[in-house]
């Protein structure tokens, strides 16, 4: 004897009109916390570390950095999509939104032919604040992101840390910008 389910008439409709209402309100949260966290920024432990740091307040507001008091975490805004990095700056770590995929951290000028690529956000916000157009950091999204870039630059110039990691980073860089044929410096 084979059982099958019956379906009820608009009962997938139902559903997936459910699961489309949570999806827009996690997203609709998640705006909103970009946003209060960007409002929190000015005057706060976070804005006085990356000023430590040389990043003028300006630079910062301007590339949607936020506040979060509760975690004393820096918030960095994805531009491109809604989505959103803490890191502490009190023991650097990092926290994204659970259960989703880190893009590529990409601010400035998106026309420009050169970019810049570095590995976290704070360094991308120190490049732009030193004349770079167009600076991508690959955070814990990983070097094979690169080939998501669009428009994809004539040129990358890797800058990373000058340690054994920021050594071994930039070369992943390297051989992933290569792969879709972007020259690097």
């Amino acid at each position: 004897l084979e059982v099958k389910p019956i379906k009820v008439k608009g009962e997938d409709n139902e559903k997936s009109q459910k699961d489309e209402n949570l999806k827009n309100s996690k997203e609709v949260e998640k705006r909103r916390y970009i946003e209060e966290t960007q409002k929190n920024f000015v005057g706060s432990a976070g804005e006085r570390y990356l000023n430590e740091r040389g990043i003028r307040t300006e630079t910062a507001k301007k590339n949607g950095v936020g506040y979060d008091e509760k975690s004393l975490s820096l918030v960095f805004e994805y531009h491109e999509k809604n989505y959103y990095i803490t890191r502490s700056i009190e023991n650097k770590t990092y926290r994204k939104p659970a259960g989703e995929t880190e893009p590529l951290y990409e601010i400035g000028e998106k026309s420009e032919k050169i970019a810049y690529v570095t590995e976290g956000q704070i360094d991308a916000l120190s490049l732009l604040q030193a004349g770079a157009k167009r600076v991508v950091a690959i955070g814990g999204g990983g070097t094979t992101k690169l080939k998501e870039l669009s428009p994809k630059p004539v040129r990358a110039i890797i800058v990373c840390d000058n340690d054994e990691a920021g050594v071994k980073t930039g070369e992943r860089i390297k051989n992933e910008l290569e792969k879709v044929e972007i020259s690097c410096l």
